[in-house]
């Protein structure tokens, strides 16, 4: 079922383990599993199913699977609810699109019933688009019971939340100034604004305005980066404690400035120079004069006044910018608010234009009344909206808030509780973010999402409702069937308990991030739900989501869960980076350079996109994807796997072999090395999984894969296919570490990891009764031989070194040489430098303390060094660095000082005081890495060369065997020349001949027989 012997196929083999989980039910078992193991807790992260899934939804889904695939693996009972996120202005935004409204006025023209039942429909839509790519992308999560924001069951929680906070008084209503966009018609909160690509570059008009003192005699300069603000400017601010002056100016004005400023104004010095204390308390003639505000505007003190921007002087409109509001508040200025919801002025000349469209006008008419001092183009990092792009204004408006900054500490203080990767998070980004908390802009002016829960009556008298039983009660009606979304919820009236006065829904909805906020509880339907609860499942052992989500989801669940239930939600957080392409290029469908889930599934199928994500660097950084480099990654490792798995298979059934099951006990070197790697890497792996560190633990097994097939396999080739009795323990050794790798990445390559589980069992065996991998047990790690590992490793480091030194030599790895000599590594025993000989193809090898390289060296002293140093001892310095015993070149070379008694004195040389000159015995090729070294004797006799003849012949024959279309186990009657004959029975078991035959004339090539330089062969009757 599970087919090894083609082409490295994995959405073909994907395909069959598919059908395979279907047919056993394997993923519904799974997520049943371990029903008495000791609880270990996961969230959701609910993706926004506002469209098509995209790749960044399958990286974040597989780092969220493998954590718990391992946990259910180790015995714990994992119970992994789905989740989607359906409410809220992304998906409004998106029905608005579909539906080709405009603003908010074409929505209510629609009607509001119409269009959220439009949302409800579009938002339904997409979770079937979004389950059918995770489910392919191997991520196992209960679909049939995931929870949904939009369900009624989630809402009610979620006013229960609010309830909770409401008791507590922290949800209030207040006028505040808040981003907000005229597009969307509703504000922003404080975490909305830090989501990635908010901030973007904007080329906007700035001006330096004059503002006229009342008493006569100058101008204030004030510096604006929105003219449209001037219309309710009520004040100029200054700092007191910096230095302004009175400049001249055109046609005999005289402008006020900040003396670190005035340069961008004046190229003259000043006439005056005072502290800005002097000014705070004058009066000015404001530009644009109105009821609310009159005529005069007034200086005020601020020490948020910069020197290194503007004019030193800044333009204050209370109803536009948090600071402009709090200053002028202490000051018990006025608020003028001239522009309505939909970003437009309401009155005086612009009326109905948009604000930011009227900045042309604004200047031009400052400019015609004289007081537009300088225009200056300027580019800034300006907000826009998260979700529709555009442009966002500061604006005065009333809107619900829930009280967090006056609790900051106690969220800090939960934070300390709570271990993130990477770990700087924790104190950083979060941290940082926790300590600068300020309220939660809790209310939308939306139609779909969460209503607010609260009723007020014409007196102002407000009632939190936080629950559907508590609305019934309150109404005396049953509305066990409301929908409690909007415009149903608007419908719903009750006397107010205080003074019995018809209560109305106040008509925001909530913010979206309080909807995810709520997870933990509302995913059950907690509190109202029939046997809800919510300490079974809280708080979570890990929950990961993407780096943006300190601000967002991460945030939200902290805040909301330690208001209702006093503590963090979880307690390991894995943050994760963003996709970016290889030119490190945010992925967006408007450059063009996305890459489509579904594309590479058919290219690549899931396992190889997974283990990419895996096995390609620290996931918290941003991850460069290309197709070609996920195309390298998944052939490099995971197609290595699948030719081993090949390979036993193959020889596994020519040797007619039944693993035992029995312990592996054999006594070769090279298995019991493989043993013991193989439980250093079963240590590791549980332990970096323990640790959330998947990344390191995919390089682990990708390096094992590499020691598995190019050391353990291509040293050991000859005990698989050897025509002598089979090499039982090299097959059970293969095959007791081809099934511990299928445990060990079923978090990682779940399909290909199924693939192999049931590939190496007896061929025998009821497909059906070896079950799943996934339903197996992770495995301990065994009994380790350090010892033979560290031999091993200093035998592949020699043999390394041995490599180069021959490639350096320009020698064949076929052609023998009598010695190589190693130095700068520990000795290895016999069986170990036996290793060594066979991969470098000499007949002895020196190693050892006491073995040195055929190198010499002539040390030259250094003159620019040690002459200013040691000037008249030169000369003795000089003999004495040049004849340097042996010891102490080794010292100098390996980075150490050496002392010299010149001239009745000690002298200290340094590693740099001199330089080297190698020279090498003739006859040998020598090279150095890293404090070691090796070398070859590169003189060749007859019995070498004719044993490096010998060898090419065969691999000549071997070659011929494969293009005559022989299989790599069948046997040959072999016909060789007289020179070959000599080495007829080395030859005939390298080649699988059964028979060798001396012929003075070889027959001629048919159909049959196969001839070459020197040989001759055919298949033979008998194996």
């Amino acid at each position: 079922m599970f087919d090894f012997s083609g082409d490295f196929d994995l959405p073909q083999l994907e395909e069959n383990v598919l059908r395979y989980w279907d047919e056993q039910d394997v993923v519904g078992r799974y997520l049943d599993h371990r029903p008495d193991g000791r609880p270990w807790v996961t969230y959701e992260g609910p993706p926004t199913v506002n469209g098509k899934p995209a790749l960044h939804h399958v990286f974040t889904s597989v780092y969220k699977d493998i954590y718990p695939r391992f946990q259910v693996m180790r015995g714990r009972r994992v119970e992994r609810l789905g989740g989607w996120d359906c409410q809220g202005l992304p998906v409004e935004i998106a029905v608005e699109r579909h539906l080709g409204l405009q603003s908010k006025h074409d929505i209510v023209e629609h009607g509001v019933e119409a269009f959220t039942r439009a949302c409800r429909e579009y938002a339904a839509g997409n979770i079937g688009a979004f389950r059918r790519t995770l489910s392919r992308y191997g991520y196992w999560v209960d679909f049939d019971r995931a929870y949904r924001t939009m369900d009624d069951s989630y809402v009610e929680s979620a006013w229960w939340h609010i309830k909770e906070m409401w008791n507590k008084d922290l949800v209030f209503e207040g006028e505040k100034v808040v981003p907000y966009c005229f597009r969307c018609g509703t504000a922003l909160s404080s975490h909305e604004l830090a989501q990635p690509g908010v901030y973007r570059d904007r080329e906007d008009r700035s001006a330096f305005v004059a503002f006229p003192l009342v008493d006569g005699g100058a101008e204030l300069v004030a510096w604006t980066t929105t003219p449209w603000t001037l219309p309710a400017n009520v004040a100029v601010a200054v700092r007191p404690d910096h230095d302004y002056g009175v400049y001249p100016g055109p046609d005999g004005r005289k402008l006020i400035l900040a003396v670190s400023r005035a340069q961008e104004v004046v190229d003259s010095d000043p006439e005056r120079v005072f502290p800005g204390s002097e000014l705070v308390g004058r009066r000015y003639v404001r530009p644009y004069a109105d009821e609310a505000a009159g005529t005069d505007g007034v200086v005020v003190g601020w020490d948020g006044v910069a020197d290194d921007t503007g004019s030193g002087l800044v333009h204050l409109a209370p109803s536009f910018g948090e600071d402009d509001a709090r200053v002028c508040a202490e000051a018990g200025l006025p608020t003028p608010n001239p522009v309505d919801e939909k970003g437009e002025f309401s009155s005086g000349p612009w009326a109905g234009t948009n604000v930011l469209e009227a900045v042309p006008q604004v200047l031009a008419d400052l400019e015609e009344r004289g007081l537009l001092v300088r225009e200056l183009g300027y580019t800034h990092a300006y907000p826009h909206c998260w979700r529709c792009s555009t442009p966002l204004l500061y604006w005065a408006k009333p809107t619900w808030y829930i009280g967090t900054a006056r609790i900051k500490d106690r969220f800090v203080e939960e934070n300390e509780k709570v271990n993130w990767h990477p770990a700087h998070i924790k104190h950083g980004r979060f941290g940082n973010w926790l300590e600068n908390n300020v309220d939660w802009a809790l209310a939308r002016d939306r139609y779909w999402g969460t209503p607010l829960p609260v009723w007020r009556c014409a007196d102002g008298h407000d009632t939190c409702v936080g629950s559907r039983a508590e609305l019934t009660g309150l109404t005396g009606r049953d509305l066990a069937e409301l929908s409690l979304h909007r415009p149903q919820v608007d419908d719903i009236t009750f006397p107010c308990p205080d003074c019995g006065e018809p209560a109305r829904r106040v008509p925001p909805v909530c913010d979206v991030w309080l909807d995810s906020g709520c997870m933990p509880a509302a995913q059950h339907g907690y509190p109202a739900a029939p046997g809800s609860t919510v300490r079974d499942a809280y708080p979570a052992d890990f929950i990961c989501e993407a780096i943006d989500q300190t601000r967002g989801w991460f945030y939200s669940m902290l805040v909301v869960n330690t208001l209702t239930h006093g503590s963090a939600p979880y307690r390991n957080v894995l943050c994760l980076g963003h996709l970016v392409d290889d030119e490190g290029r945010k992925m967006s469908k408007s450059i063009g350079n996305t890459i489509d889930p579904d594309e590479t599934l058919s290219r690549l199928g899931a396992d190889g996109v997974r283990w990419y994500f895996f096995n390609s660097g620290a996931p918290w950084g941003s991850r460069r994807v290309s197709p070609a480099s996920m195309d390298q990654r998944a052939a490099k490792d995971l197609g290595t796997l699948w030719n081993v798995v090949h390979f036993y298979r193959r020889y596994a059934e020519l040797a007619g072999f039944t693993p035992s099951g029995a312990a592996v006990a054999s006594g070769q070197v090279l298995d019991r090395w493989l043993i013991s790697r193989l439980e250093a890497l079963t240590e590791s792996v549980t332990e970096e999984l323990e640790g959330f560190q998947a990344h390191v633990a995919a390089q682990s097994i990708a390096a094992f894969i590499d020691d598995l097939s190019n050391w353990y396999i291509r040293r050991g080739r000859r005990r698989f296919w050897s025509m002598d009795e089979t090499d039982v323990d090299a097959f059970e050794t293969l095959h007791h570490t081809l099934g511990r790798l299928a445990l060990l990445m079923a978090p990682f390559v779940p399909f290909l990891a199924e693939a192999v589980h049931h590939a190496i069992a007896p061929a025998d065996e009821d497909l059906a009764k070896r079950d799943s991998v996934h339903l197996d047990d992770w495995p301990g790690a065994g009994t380790r031989d350090p010892e033979l590992e560290r031999h091993m490793e200093t035998a592949r480091r020699a043999t390394s070194l041995l490599r180069a030194a021959r490639t350096k030599a320009e020698l064949s790895v076929r052609q023998p040489l009598a010695q190589g000599v190693v130095v700068g590594l520990p000795d290895l025993p016999a069986e170990f430098q036996d290793i060594v000989k066979d991969e470098v193809n000499v007949k002895s090898l020196l190693m050892g303390d006491e073995v040195t390289l055929p190198v010499t060296y002539q040390v030259q002293p250094n003159w620019r060094r040690l002459g200013p140093r040691h000037g008249r001892l030169m000369k003795e310095i000089g003999e004495a660095v040049r004849t340097l015993d042996a010891r102490g070149v080794e010292r100098l070379r390996a980075g150490t000082a050496v002392t010299l008694g010149v001239g009745g004195q000690d002298v200290t040389i340094e590693p740099d005081d001199v330089a080297f000159q190698e020279e090498v015995e003739t006859g040998w090729t020598a090279v150095t890495d890293g404090g070691a070294g090796a070398a070859v004797d590169t003189t060749l006799n007859e019995g070498l060369l004719a044993e490096f003849h010998r060898r090419r012949l065969i691999r000549t024959i071997q070659v011929a065997r494969r293009d005559f279309g022989l299989d790599i186990q069948e046997r040959v009657v072999l016909w060789l020349d007289d020179d070959a004959m000599r080495s007829g029975d080395e030859i005939a078991a390298e080649v699988l001949a059964v028979d060798v035959r001396p012929l003075p004339t070889l027959p001629q090539p048919t159909d049959e027989i196969c001839r070459g330089a020197g040989f001759a062969f055919r298949r033979a009757q008998e194996r």
